[in-house]
């Protein structure tokens, strides 16, 4: 299993695809908050008819970030632009985009071929190849909260840092990291099951069709059915540094354990010649 491990980061390393996502993560990061301070020139020369819109279920959503209220955005702090990283969909986009052409790029290379057909056990090549893709999705939000934070307190004024505040922005980071990788591990799964080009558009989509999909249930159930509950990016978006995160950590952890399941059943069933 170590020498699998090994033999997986060996390959991120030297993979040009890693690096590039690694910067454009990184870059992403500065996007949104540009795009952040473009939004709130907008706002402020927006009519109110316009900006009503904006207003669902008592939040005001501009795409790159959410607030209550309208001075929120106009008076803009350090602090919610970092509170609203992950509120957009750039990070979580790029991950599902990267999963989705690195585990592509195995198929074709024989990534999971050879490393099965030198007899190393089918669960341990996954999990290796899991663990692998994950930590290098770690090191993306990584970039992206960095270029998050920098950005903000340029352009926003800086935070007071003291320790409590710091350990609530690494704990709302750290809990951000493994919800997106619970989402990225469903990307990993259908990558395990659909070997061509498409799995990147597959998964692309279900970042932005998943709440579209939940929303539409609600409104034929009339309310009754409220699949948000179960899908892991309703907490991505609704999450801040205050929040509890009990909920959220065991729907991440179900849908981590179910796409393993998922994609480990058909890995085994998967011949190699």
């Amino acid at each position: 299993m170590r020498n699998l491990i090994r033999a997986e980061f060996y390959k991120l390393r030297i993979s040009k695809l890693f690096r590039n996502f690694l910067v454009w993560s990184f870059l992403t990061a500065l996007m949104s908050v540009i795009i952040i301070r473009m939004m709130g020139t907008f706002i402020s020369e927006a009519s109110q008819e316009m900006l009503d819109r904006m207003l669902s279920n008592g939040v005001y959503n501009f795409g790159v970030i959410q607030v209550n209220t309208l001075p929120e955005m106009l008076n803009m702090t350090s602090l919610t632009a970092i509170s609203s990283a992950f509120k957009n969909y750039f990070a979580i986009m790029l991950s599902a985009v990267f999963i989705s052409m690195y585990l592509k790029e195995e198929h074709e290379n024989g990534g999971i071929r050879n490393f099965v057909m030198k007899g190393f056990n089918k669960n341990q090549v996954l999990l290796s190849k899991y663990l692998a893709t994950m930590a290098a999705l770690a090191l993306f939000l990584c970039a992206y909260f960095l270029g998050v934070i920098v950005m903000s307190m340029g352009m926003f004024g800086s935070l007071s840092l003291d320790s409590q505040f710091l350990i609530e922005l690494a704990l709302f980071f750290a809990v951000q990291v493994f919800l997106v990788a619970s989402f990225a591990s469903i990307c990993f799964a259908t990558a395990i099951f659909t070997q061509k080009a498409t799995v990147v558009i597959i998964n692309a989509s279900m970042v932005l069709l998943g709440d579209m999909a939940i929303n539409m249930m609600g409104l034929l159930t009339k309310g009754q059915l409220d699949l948000s509950k179960f899908w892991v990016l309703s907490y991505v978006s609704k999450l801040t540094p205050d929040s509890g995160y009990s909920l959220a950590l065991v729907v991440g952890l179900v849908t981590v354990l179910i796409s393993l399941v998922v994609a480990n059943g058909r890995l085994k069933r998967m011949e190699f010649n």
